[in-house]
Order: structure tokens, then sequence, then C-alpha cells
């Protein structure tokens, strides 16, 4: 993914959220996106590629297949911006 960084996103906070079974009994869990590589709430982000914008960072989340029930295991992206 490829997003602002955390100083340039204002009121915005963007989440990695995971669930086995999409939140119906396993609720979704988040992580919150940094700019570093670095492991948020067993989250590890990592940085794949540099790009020239200084004011974007390009990431990559992995979840763990121990959060998984069933082989299944789901994720999404969640971006709310607060006032």
């Amino acid at each position: 993914m490829r997003a602002l960084k955390v100083a340039g996103r204002g009121g915005a906070v963007l989440t990695v959220e995971h669930s086995s079974d999409l939140g119906i009994a396993d609720t979704w869990f988040p992580a919150i996106v940094p700019d570093t590589a670095i492991t948020v709430s067993g989250v590890a982000f990592t940085i794949p590629s540099v790009n020239g914008n200084s004011n974007l960072v390009n990431l990559q989340a992995t979840i763990p297949s121990s959060n998984a029930a069933a082989g299944k295991l789901f994720g999404r992206l969640n971006a709310v911006q607060t006032p």
C-alpha cells in the first residue's frame, strides 16, 4: 500500500484490520498504519520499496497465519477522519 506519512495525514487514522470470520464472532483486530518498518499489534509492517515522494511511504502489512481459524483470515484497510 502507499500512504501519506503519519505527519501528513492530519486527523486521518489508517488501520489494517484482520478477522478470521469477517467480524461475525471474531472481532476485527486493528493495527494503526505507521510510516516506518515496525510491528504493531502483531501485524508486521515493512517497506518493500522506496518512492520519490517524501510525503508518501510504501508499506507492506503481514498478518501472521496463526490468526487464522479453520484456514480463514480476512484483512481490510480502514480509514477514519477525526475532526
